[in-house]
């Protein structure tokens, strides 16, 4: 499984790289140091471990809002990924996966 090659911004200046073609989608919320989503490799590497998984979902690895205030928090990262299922897929999402410090935000 290859990096698809799409990357982009979701609503609120959050970063994605969309990684396969299922029709189930997976929001991979990934950990420091900083706020850049991970590219070719480095993405390849958050999703290394769900290859079996790669002909059913799509996987969205995503990181925190770019620009981000000096308080924001892992409450506001939460609020913004929350955000994002709501308008960019319908309000429903099949899974998410936090890794490192962003599975202290996929807590809230």
């Amino acid at each position: 499984m290859k990096p698809s090659g799409e990357y982009g911004m979701f609503p609120g200046n959050i970063p994605y790289a969309r990684i396969g073609e299922g029709k189930k989608n997976i929001i991979i919320l990934v950990g420091g140091p900083g706020n850049d989503t991970p590219r070719g490799f480095g993405a390849d590497m958050y999703v290394r471990g769900l290859r079996p998984l790669a002909g059913e979902y799509t996987f969205w690895v995503t990181s925190r809002r770019q620009g981000q205030e000096k308080d924001y928090g892992t409450r506001e990262m939460a609020a913004d990924t929350a955000a994002v299922i709501r308008e960019r897929f319908g309000g429903c999402i099949d899974a998410v996966m936090g890794v490192s410090y962003g599975g202290l935000v996929v807590q809230y």
